[in-house]
């Protein structure tokens, strides 16, 4: 196990197979992992953090395109409920909120060509779409 600490008396216990889930920092903390050997590595958050939501999906999502970074088109209905439209289906979903937070890190190099984590988001929630998918079906008017 190894130890978290922050400028806010903030302390997390972590394995190295485990993430790391930290939120109430103020914006100019330093977090700093301290691995075998010393070895320290500094987590920074710079200003305003984006929050970002993890998508849950039921089975295989197939692609037929070259570009398989488009997955779908993510919508919200007036009651808030998400919807997801991918290719010619849609499912309707619902949000939760995790249990507890995640942070999402970016490494990069700093000015001396250490290595530093920088807090890139938050995510707080999940939209899970538990249902099969629906067929979307154009109607068709016959004169």
């Amino acid at each position: 196990m190894y130890t978290c600490c922050s400028s806010n008396r903030l302390a997390v216990n972590f394995s190295l197979t485990s993430f790391v889930f930290f939120h109430s920092l103020n914006a100019t903390d330093v977090l700093s992992f301290f691995f075998p050997a010393e070895m320290i590595v500094p987590i920074v958050r710079d200003g305003k953090l984006q929050e970002w939501a993890i998508i849950e999906l039921q089975g295989n999502l197939e692609f037929h395109y070259k570009n398989k970074c488009f997955v779908g088109d993510l919508h919200y209905e007036k009651n808030d409920t998400p919807v997801l439209i991918i290719g010619m289906h849609i499912l309707h979903g619902k949000e939760a909120m995790l249990p507890k937070p995640l942070a999402i890190l970016e490494k990069r190099k700093d000015e001396a060509d250490n290595t530093e984590y920088g807090v890139k988001a938050i995510v707080k929630k999940k939209l899970v779409f538990k249902g099969r998918p629906k067929p979307i079906v154009a109607g068709i008017i016959k004169n």
